[in-house]
């Protein structure tokens, strides 16, 4: 069929005189940002709309065939059955005869006093008199046209011929401003209102219709706002403004009715995105500074927690998704361990309830050969919209960086859950490799799980032992004492087992109970001198506590947007990792940075002792170490045998490098050090622990569907309504190192904080203050000043303290400034009072 076959059939359908021709033919669209769309019709398409520009034009000749046009005779029937063909029936009318008013001019009638409205849709009780207007109606799209149903560009020539503006914070509410739907709108009238510190009511509100008074309305303040939805454009239009607020007053209140947790979650959006972790202070000092209202503690929570809601998904929603998302882990990083554990739901054979989560991603896996021995496990919580624990285990690397190995969700700190945790952690990363340290604190539900068997941390496979920090801190509430507890640490670090026995006498002199305690665990969980090396040095959990603190700022994010900030992160850490191996090892370095550190400072001391015996065929030799002049006291002799890799000292055993002794020996036979080094110390060797590639997972579309099941989050588990109590027991664990002293936030001073601040309190004129002249004077000028009513308080500007008797004198060095609390703009300054007023 020819174009110009189809302008013919055009005219025809139309009946148009001979004077008129079909110029132009354009197939408008009823959705999308652009109304003007190519589009393929059909016999069978369905068409909903159909719009002809008819323009007369005199002496036109017939239009004639493109040349090369195909000529189909099937598709004049197709396309006069197109024209014919009707349009959807309309399911329901839009506006009823009042809004209809509204949209066309007319203006409505106001409701009675005290009217009030529900929310819900108004309905059309006209009897037939408005049958000569036709309402508006829905369009009703079918299902491939309903997907490209997004509201229309507000620039557009239809939208713009309507009059309609579209409205800014800082813009004042007027006729004829639109929003694309009643939510844009409600937020519109309640921003305007925190500006401008007023209050109003709803007094109507339903699917198309909305109307707000101000609270003085019935008082004489003229302001009311109307909206409705109008159909052509799909949007919100204000039909009728009447006037400005009358009734405005300096301050409504320290809050806003009308500042609620939408509008909070609506602001600090960007600030979720940017930490999760944002503190409450911060929200509610956020909300101040825009509104100039402070919110109270739950609202700005609710807020947060909506804001979460809308920058990661729902809480409820997120539990059914990571399984989707770890199925498309899986399929990105093959290899990678995930378990799930779930119960049943009672009468419900539609969903589980989610109970543990096991994961440990395939390169943290392939990364463990390349480590230290040694693995380090720890606990935290989670503060969320359910109690759960985090549980990771964490390696080192040669250069004494974290290495994340695994991590777990489970109820709490249980026994089962410890359990549980341990045992896939011997499963699926560490294997049956024997000899593997387990670092962890002396919790009696830890405790108890690793002296199961069957969990696979008993010897050989693994050696259990203590985190010191944890027994200092357990040792200290017992028994109180700062001596002891230095004496235990030095024990404990200590490299040599008579240093030990040595420093436990001391304690048992100061404290015999407190010597029996100690005796009660073993020395070799304990003591340095007594691992035979396994630790590699390492004395405490900070390696996981570390960790802890790196994923604080996601601890309260849903379950899905924690697990994948625990990739995220990971993937960003290996890849830094292997980044300064690799600029090490392109700097001509073999060895790792604190390696190199060790041995430079040991090299030093190293050149000045004096090999005293030795026995070149055993490999054994004496070591004398230099005079050291502040104990005024010669250096220890210490055996070395190089053979056995063994130095009296114990430093070598238990780093696996050259202590001071060893160097000094090896610089005496010209013999390299190198070789008595551990291989985990070589650059080489970190770098193949990094060199695993996390491959990107795609996003949530390209997931793949996991079949069973739904799972749901457990509603015992349900954190309570209110602001969570804390229920950790501080101790000096807690306690920041010493650094600088904090300093009072207002002020600035030292030795104070901000509700003890000196400085903030007004001044207090007493009967001895009244005494001097210069303060007689100044009285004089209080009284009359304190007849206006707007004064509430009185702020320093500067103090001088010579020749100041009196409190009062000594603020009144320099100036006082007086300000009016509600009316900031009221300030007297009084200056040079010194000299008189």
């Amino acid at each position: 069929m020819t174009f110009a076959e189809l302008k013919e059939l055009i005219h025809r359908t139309l009946k148009l005189s001979q004077n008129q021709v079909v110029s132009e033919i354009i197939y408008r669209m009823p959705y999308g940002r652009n109304p003007l769309q190519c589009s393929h019709l059909r016999a069978t398409d369905y068409i909903p709309h159909i719009e002809f520009n008819r323009r007369g034009e005199q002496e036109c000749g017939p239009s004639q065939a493109f040349e090369g046009d195909d000529i189909n005779e099937d598709s004049l029937e197709m396309a006069q059955e197109m024209l014919n063909m009707p349009t959807a029936e309309p399911n329901e009318e839009l506006l009823d005869d009042e809004e209809f008013d509204a949209l066309i001019g007319n203006d409505i009638k106001d409701p009675p006093s005290g009217a009030e409205y529900e929310d819900e849709d108004l309905v059309d009780n006209s009897d037939g008199d408005a049958d000569d207007i036709q309402p508006i109606r829905y369009f009703v799209p079918t299902e491939a046209q309903s997907l490209c149903n997004v509201p229309p560009n507000p620039y557009d020539d239809e939208w713009s011929a309507s009059g309609g503006e579209v409205w800014n914070e800082t813009s004042n509410l007027k006729k004829g401003l639109v929003f694309p739907d009643k939510k844009s709108l409600g937020e519109a009238v309640k921003k305007f209102s925190f500006k401008r510190h007023v209050n109003y009511n709803v007094t109507r509100s339903g699917g198309k219709s909305y109307e707000a008074t101000c609270v003085k309305h019935d008082n004489g303040c003229p302001w009311r706002v109307r909206a409705c939805l109008k159909a052509n454009i799909v949007m919100w239009l204000i039909t009728k403004y009447d006037g400005d607020h009358c009734c405005a007053t300096p301050s409504v209140s320290q809050d806003h009715s009308k500042l609620d947790s939408d509008i909070i979650a609506g602001l600090i959006r960007g600030m979720v995105e940017r930490s999760a972790d944002v503190p409450m202070s911060q929200i509610i000092q956020r909300v101040k500074e825009e509104y100039q209202f402070t919110v109270s503690y739950r609202k700005a929570w609710l807020g947060k927690q909506k804001a979460l809601a809308a920058v990661y998904g729902k809480w409820e929603d997120s539990y059914d998704t990571l399984r989707r998302w770890m199925r498309a882990v899986q399929d990105h990083l093959p290899g990678t361990i995930i378990s799930f554990q779930h119960r049943p739901i009672p009468d419900n054979d539609n969903d589980v309830q989610f109970h543990r989560l096991f994961w440990a991603f395939k390169p943290c896996i392939d990364a463990w050969p390349h480590l230290k021995p040694v693995i380090q496990v720890d606990g935290t919580f989670l503060y969320g919209k359910y109690h759960h624990t985090l549980l990771i285990a964490m390696g080192q690397d040669g250069n004494r960086n974290i290495v994340p190995l695994a991590f777990a969700i489970v109820e709490g700190e249980t026994k089962e859950a410890w359990a549980w945790f341990l045992f896939r952690v011997r499963e699926f990363v560490v294997g049956r490799q024997a000899g593997v340290c387990l670092i962890s604190d002396r919790s009696t539900r830890c405790l108890a799980a690793v002296e199961d068997e069957a969990v696979g941390w008993q010897p050989p496979l693994g050696h259990h032992v203590y985190c010191i920090r944890h027994v200092a801190s357990n040792f200290n509430t017992k028994f109180r004492s700062n001596p002891l507890k230095k004496l235990l640490k030095n024990a404990a670090h200590a490299f040599q087992a008579h240093v030990v026995d040595k420093t436990m006498r001391a304690i048992y002199a100061l404290n015999d109970e407190a010597g029996r305690w100690l005796d009660e665990i073993p020395r070799e969980k304990w003591c340095r001198a007594y691992d035979e090396g396994r630790r590699y040095g390492h004395m405490t959990t900070n390696l996981a506590e570390c960790m802890n603190s790196v994923l604080k700022g996601v601890r309260s994010m849903p379950i899905t947007a924690l697990v994948q900030s625990t990739l995220y992160k990971t993937a960003n850490y290996y890849h830094l990792r292997q980044q300064q191996a690799l600029a090490q090892i392109h700097a001509g370095h073999i060895y790792c940075e604190e390696f190199r550190k060790s041995i430079s400072k040991h090299a030093a001391v190293a050149y000045a002792c004096e090999i005293k015996l030795q026995n070149l065929q055993d490999m054994e030799f004496g070591v004398q170490e230099p005079y050291n002049r502040q104990t005024r006291q010669g250096g220890r002799l210490c055996r070395v045998l190089l053979r056995q890799s063994f130095c009296d000292y114990g430093e070598f055993q238990s780093l696996r490098f050259p202590c001071v002794h060893v160097l000094a020996v090896c610089s005496y036979l010209n013999h390299e050090h190198e070789l008595y080094v551990d291989p985990i110390y070589k650059l080489h060797n970190i770098v193949a622990a990094y060199s695993y590639p996390f491959h990107p997972v795609a996003g949530e579309e390209y997931w793949p569907e996991v079949p069973g099941q739904r799972l749901r989050p457990n509603p015992a588990v349900l954190r309570p309504p209110g602001r969570p109590r804390s229920t950790r027991i501080h101790n000096e664990m807690d306690w920041k190192e010493p650094g600088e002293k904090p300093k009072c936030s207002l002020c600035r001073g030292e030795g104070h904080n901000k509700k003890k601040c000196p400085n903030k309190k007004p001044i207090s004129l007493t009967s001895r203050d009244r005494k001097t002249p210069l303060v007689r004077a100044f009285c004089c000028l209080l009284d009359q000043i304190q007849q206006w009513r707007f004064l509430t308080g009185i702020s320093f500007v500067g103090c001088d303290s010579r020749d100041r008797k009196t409190p009062l004198e000594n603020a009144l060095g320099e100036g006082v400034l007086l300000s009016a609390g509600s009316d900031p703009t009221m300030e007297i300054l009084v200056r040079n009072l010194d000299s008189g007023i």
